[in-house]
C-alpha cells in the first residue's frame, strides 16, 4: 500500500505511444522472467523513473532528440547504469539506441499494468477526506478485495474538500461515496424538485377553464 498526497492520472495522451510502450514493457518482463525477479526489476525501474523526475534537467537530457545518442550512451554508463542492474542498464541503452527514452514514463506504467495483471493484482486509487489509520486501510483493502475479486494495491491520497467518505478508482471502475458528492446529489434533487413544483404551479395558472 502506498499513501501519497497526490495521485496523478496515468493515461497516455497518444494511443500509438501507449502501444509502443507496451511492446517495450512486454519485452522487458519477458527478459526478467516471472515471480520475484520481475517484481524486483519493475520496482527498480519505477525507482529510477522517480529519481529522474526529481532531476528535471537530467530527465530532459536523456529525453531530448537534440542530444546525440553517443553522448547519452556515456551518460547512461556513468550515471544511470551505476545504480541499475545489468538487465535494466541494457534496457536503458536499447531505449537510447531507438530514440525512445522520451517514453520511459509510459513504459513504466505499462510494465506495472502487465505485472499486476499477471499477479491478478489491481491498483486501486483511494481518495479520502483525512489520512487513514492502518486498521482502516486493512478493512478497506478487504472490502475492495471482496468487490473486485483481485488482490488490491491501494494508492491512497488525501483531499479535505471531500468532507468525508471515499472515492475509489480502479481501471474503468469508479465509485464516489464522498460526503461532497452526496451533498451535491441532495442539492441537485432539491433544485430539481423545486423546479418541477414551480413549473407545475405555472402550468396550473396558465391553464384556462
Amino acid at each position: 500500500m502506498t499513501q501519497t498526497r497526490e495521485v496523478k492520472q496515468a493515461v497516455p495522451s497518444d494511443v500509438s505511444v501507449q502501444r509502443v510502450a507496451k511492446v517495450y514493457a512486454t519485452s522487458l518482463l519477458k527478459a526478467a522472467g516471472a515471480g520475484a525477479p520481475a517484481e524486483g526489476l519493475v520496482q527498480e525501474l519505477e525507482d529510477l523513473a522517480a529519481a529522474l523526475r526529481q532531476a528535471p534537467q537530467l530527465e530532459a537530457f536523456f529525453a531530448s532528440p537534440v542530444v546525440p545518442s553517443e553522448v547519452k550512451t556515456e551518460g547512461i554508463k556513468k550515471g544511470l547504469a551505476a545504480r541499475a542492474s545489468p538487465l535494466l542498464a541494457n534496457f536503458l541503452q536499447v531505449l537510447n539506441q531507438h530514440g525512445r527514452f522520451d517514453i520511459l514514463g509510459q513504459i513504466v506504467r505499462e510494465v506495472r499494468v502487465l505485472l499486476d495483471a499477471q499477479a491478478r493484482r489491481a491498483r486501486v486509487y483511494v481518495t479520502s477526506a483525512a489520512p487513514l489509520e492502518p486498521d482502516q486501510l486493512d478493512r478497506l483493502k478487504q472490502q475492495v478485495r471482496d468487490v473486485i475479486h483481485m488482490e488490491p494495491h491501494l494508492v491512497v491520497s488525501v483531499d479535505p474538500d471531500l468532507l468525508g467518505g471515499f472515492i475509489f478508482r480502479a481501471a474503468d471502475w469508479k465509485y464516489d461515496g464522498s460526503t461532497r458528492t452526496q451533498l451535491k446529489l441532495i442539492r441537485d434533487q432539491i433544485i430539481a424538485r423545486s423546479s418541477h413544483e414551480i413549473q407545475s404551479g405555472r402550468d396550473r395558472f396558465s391553464t384556462g377553464p
